[in-house]
């Protein structure tokens, strides 16, 4: 009998070759340079990217002065800064602003109610003297002087209540509210 001949175990010839992309550990030397490439790779980004910003910021300057020289051009007209004088109208509670280069009149408002206050001395600064006289604005029915002196002395409390008895009452007074003079 014939000894079988041994079988040789299939060795496949390569049919071609490839370059493929695959993961491979890196190694300690390895390691550190990428390191400084990431480093360098990084800086390089930034110095570009804030060079990005200077020149998108450059475009949007240019781009709004030609819209705003365009609409200069098609309109005949444009915004610029005129002084102006605020006239305050107490009687009225209005606020009017008038251009200076032409007197117009650019807006009228109302007056806020900060603005109808009279001013309080700031900072050891007097406050203006208001030489206008009241005594047409005050109802005799209502008016109460008091004195402001410092020496002189305050009624008490029974030397009231004797003149608030004593003062007879009248229909007028129960209705009429007091008169609030206003700022001229």
């Amino acid at each position: 009998m014939e000894t079988p001949t041994p079988i040789k175990p299939f060795t496949p010839k390569p049919w071609k070759t490839e370059r493929h992309e695959l993961m491979c550990r890196l190694t300690d030397e390895e390691q550190r340079v990428r390191g400084e490439q990431l480093a360098a790779a990084l800086k390089d980004w930034q110095a570009k990217d804030e060079e990005a910003k200077g020149i998108k910021a450059t475009m949007k300057r240019l781009e709004e002065d030609t819209a705003r020289l365009r609409e200069a051009v098609l309109h005949k007209q444009e915004l610029r800064s005129v002084d102006c004088e605020l006239i305050a109208d107490f009687e009225h509670d209005s606020v009017d602003t008038f251009r200076l280069d032409t007197l117009a009149l650019v807006t009228r408002r109302q007056l806020t109610f900060s603005e109808k206050q009279p001013e309080l001395p700031m900072d050891g600064v007097p406050a203006p003297v208001d030489t206008t006289d009241h005594a047409a604005d005050i109802d005799p029915d209502f008016a109460m002087v008091e004195d402001a002196r410092p020496d002189a002395a305050a009624p008490n409390q029974a030397e009231l209540e004797t003149a608030a008895t004593d003062a007879p009452e009248t229909t007028a007074s129960k209705k009429r509210k007091p008169a609030i003079a206003k700022k001229s």
